[in-house]
């Protein structure tokens, strides 16, 4: 068989979508921007500075994870 059979059911569908939506939450806003008319690299930038910032400083820096989350906003709000 092509498919195999449990790919048809509920929970691998939600797998997917769940897959998915990382894609599509960064998709969407720099869709709105084409559409105005301005053209902007540095999303992939922002996404990847922010979880290389918020993992140093919940991992190898061992704060707390909000502490991260935090400083890896301030960062890519002084980048963009």
């Amino acid at each position: 068989a092509i498919v195999a059979d449990s790919f048809l059911q509920a929970s691998s569908f939600g797998t997917v979508l769940y897959a998915a939506s990382v894609l599509g939450i960064m998709a969407a806003p720099v869709a709105l921007l084409m559409i105005g008319g301005e053209f902007d690299l540095s999303a992939g930038v922002m996404v990847t500075s922010s979880a290389l910032i918020s993992s140093m400083f919940s991992y190898q820096m061992t704060a707390n994870v909000w502490v991260g989350v935090f400083v890896s906003l301030l960062v890519t709000l002084a980048i963009g």
